[in-house]
């Protein structure tokens, strides 16, 4: 997260301060990071990033809940199947 940062400098999005397809393509993914990883990994700047976008498609909210919740459910399952 540390590299999209940089990338990003002082711009309100990824390539520039209007939102793009890099940003989506890279919002598309932090339902998954949340739930392999955990909330901590995304940093203030990056939820704040993360939050602009939603704002700007707000389709994008629904679709990344959808999904993490799916994984969630799939990563339980999946778990629960080994520990038999």
């Amino acid at each position: 997260m540390a590299t999209l940062e940089t990338i990003m400098g002082d711009s309100e999005f990824v390539a520039g301060n209007e939102v793009t397809i890099a940003d989506i393509s890279i919002a598309v993914t932090i339902p998954i990071l949340k739930a392999m990883v955990n909330e901590n990994f995304i940093t203030a700047k990056l939820l704040r990033w993360y939050e602009r976008v939603l704002v700007k498609i707000p389709a994008l909210k629904q679709l990344n809940e959808e999904a993490f919740n799916g994984y969630i459910g799939l990563k339980h399952n999946l778990l629960s199947a080994t520990s038999n």
